[in-house]
């Protein structure tokens, strides 16, 4: 599948930046694209209402380990509630701009803020091999 045939399958509200949560196809899709595999630790910095990526990433692809992270403290709550019996699954309550990104092989993000994301290049550069 090319790239410009997966986004013409995202929900509108995706491609504007609007809080929405991410269809499990899509994620699975996501996930094989990037080669998703048992010596990943997975990342997904804005996690918001989408849980389903680290259910997905651990359960599915047998990641060694997935982490969101999220400003949002209620978020995050939810988060792990509904993650809290999956083994190596942890929700964190950081500002991305704050948080150890060291141990992170694939990262997901999905900021449209043009100031979030040039910090988030940098933290890439800096941070990671």
């Amino acid at each position: 599948m090319k790239i410009s045939e997966f986004i013409s399958t995202l929900p509108n509200a995706v491609l504007t930046g609007d809080s929405v949560v991410l269809p499990d196809d899509f994620i699975r899709k996501m996930f094989y694209i990037s080669n998703l595999n048992k010596d990943d630790v997975f990342y997904h910095l804005g996690i918001g209402n989408n849980p389903s990526t680290l259910r997905i990433a651990r359960e599915e692809f047998q990641i060694r380990k997935a982490v969101g992270i999220d400003i949002n403290a209620t978020v995050i709550d939810e988060v792990k509630s509904k993650t809290k019996i999956i083994k190596n699954v942890y929700a964190i309550n950081e500002n991305v701009s704050s948080c150890s990104l060291s141990e992170a092989t694939v990262i997901f993000s999905w900021f449209t803020d043009e100031k979030i994301n040039k910090l988030l290049s940098k933290k890439f550069e800096s941070e990671l091999d």
